[in-house]
């Protein structure tokens, strides 16, 4: 009887160091994950603004649109620098560079991650007055 007391406790400690384990592990990748969509976010903003040369709905669109695709949906912010000589207008070879970050922390179960904006640089490829 005693062995069966004892495999009971053993049993209980390592299943709960087990759980512990699984649980940071999804911790991690939902941490992962959320780092990941700013990247693409900043990826896929930099990429609009070069193709337009400047900022506008269509970058707001393309960072938004690939935030969205992600299972973490939360608040965001954004911001286009663009440099050259006139900042509201760029020309081609101007540098973009958009910053994507989230207003909050990612938050799982205890503990609340604050990520790091993430950015991306393209150079203009348009002029700013060039439609499609």
């Amino acid at each position: 009887m005693k062995s069966r007391g004892q495999a009971l406790v053993e049993f209980a400690l390592v299943a709960f160091l087990a759980v512990l384990l699984l649980v940071g592990v999804i911790h991690g990748f939902f941490v992962f994950q959320a780092a990941n969509n700013l990247g693409k976010a900043a990826e896929a903003g930099a990429e609009a603004a070069a193709l337009l040369g400047r900022d506008g709905p269509a970058v707001a669109e393309a960072v938004e649109s690939t935030l969205d695709r992600g299972f973490i949906h939360l608040p965001y912010s954004y911001t286009v620098v663009i440099s050259g000589t006139d900042p509201g207008c760029a020309r081609v070879g101007d540098m973009v560079r958009v910053r994507v970050g989230y207003a909050v922390p990612v938050r799982f179960i205890f503990w609340d991650v604050t990520l790091r904006p993430q950015q991306a640089v393209r150079f203009v490829e348009r002029d700013c007055g060039f439609e499609p």
